[in-house]
């Protein structure tokens, strides 16, 4: 029987306020590849994330969230599915449809399916796994959009194959990249009647490289003044070479290299501009669930997939088994939820799912019940 960690912290106070009430919608966000520099983790100082950090004050914060697999595909097969990677036979990029069919094979359901089979209405834009939603699998979908948006692949700072990474003032407006369309459309769902309780689940693709954002998010940060993460050029020297070539990914820029041709504070700049304009999407959509008829019944749920290095360790990339890379920002806040609470329990990315389940009075998968 799955061990429901978050919602033993979090959700002890509300269970009677939920219980005999019409079941709560879900507003499942995620922002892609965001480790923990929001200014509700808190462990960095400097990123500005005005509407993250308003949601952490209405709910809970968990503040020691980890990801089973600190890599995209695998993150959110695991998170949709409430299985470990290892357990679905998955590692790296997973397609979606083999999630859904091995999920079913193992004698259970996806996240949206399972609450799709049990009255609610299932929605969905952005990424949410790897790529979107396999095709006909939710009552409404959005699309994803690309990583690149509008501008197309410069390649102004970084050249290496096998990687998007590269950082870059583009393109001119907000509305060229997919995560506006992706707000917009969540918006527009919250603005029309639903009859039936629904799972709205919005994925935001930045601050997934390359880090491509209008210059306005830049001009909110002062690049000279910015805080460095921690480096220590020997930070290395007691870790194995066999745990080097599975760690240090060749494609991704180093800090030394950074340091070297001084772009390490531009690579930190591009990187909060992209939190910075992912946060105003995220606010965009509270704001319209804020002002619709569902704010008081809606739980809402905030995570990203997996951390991200940015010049600690000597790397910028995820995919390594330190904690800059497996530790995430999460947050529930929603009806009977104490506004204002913090956990240091250490919580997974995989109670999401069961959490959610046991909230909303479902029944069991048949494989959790076991």
């Amino acid at each position: 029987m799955y061990k429901l960690l978050l919602s033993l912290v979090a959700f002890a106070l509300c269970a009677s306020v939920l219980r005999g009430a019409d079941r709560p919608n879900i507003l499942f966000i995620s922002v892609d590849d965001l480790n923990d520099f929001p200014g509700f983790a808190p462990r960095y100082p400097d990123a500005r994330t005005p509407n993250m950090d308003r949601l952490a004050e209405e709910g809970i914060v968990f503040t020691n969230a980890h990801s089973q697999f600190p890599l995209c595909s695998p993150s959110r097969a695991s998170i949709m599915s409430g299985l470990l990677p290892s357990t679905l036979g998955f590692d790296n990029h997973i397609r979606d449809e083999a999630v859904a069919n091995r999920t079913r094979n193992l004698g259970s359901e996806l996240l949206y399916t399972w609450f799709g089979n049990h009255g609610y209405e299932t929605l969905a834009v952005g990424k949410i796994f790897h790529h979107h939603v396999p095709k006909g699998s939710v009552d409404a979908s959005g699309g994803r959009g690309n990583f690149q948006g509008g501008t197309g692949r410069l390649r102004q700072n970084w050249h290496q194959n096998g990687t998007f990474t590269d950082w870059a003032m583009a393109p001119e407006r907000d509305e060229q990249l997919p995560d506006y369309d992706a707000a917009t459309w969540a918006i527009e769902q919250l603005q029309q009647d639903h009859e039936k309780p629904f799972m709205l689940m919005v994925g935001f693709l930045r601050p997934h490289v390359p880090w491509y954002v209008p210059e306005k998010w830049f001009d909110l940060y002062d690049k000279e003044a910015l805080t460095l993460p921690p480096f220590e050029e020997n930070d290395l020297d007691d870790v194995s070479e066999m745990a080097k070539r599975i760690s240090v990914l060749k494609q991704y820029p180093r800090t030394d290299w950074a340091i070297e041709k001084d772009q390490w504070r531009n690579i930190l700049d591009a990187y909060l501009a992209c939190i910075s304009f992912a946060d105003h999407q995220v606010g965009r959509v509270l704001e319209a669930l804020e002002n619709s008829p569902y704010k008081e019944n809606t739980i809402i749920v905030l995570w990203s997939d997996h951390g991200y290095h940015i010049g600690e360790k000597n790397i910028f990339q995820k995919q390594t088994l330190w904690e800059r890379s497996s530790h995430v920002p999460l947050v529930f806040a929603g009806p009977g939820i104490e506004p204002g609470t913090r956990s240091d329990r250490v919580v997974s990315l995989l109670d999401l799912y069961p959490t959610l389940v046991e909230l909303c009075e479902l029944p069991v998968t048949m494989l959790w019940s076991q």
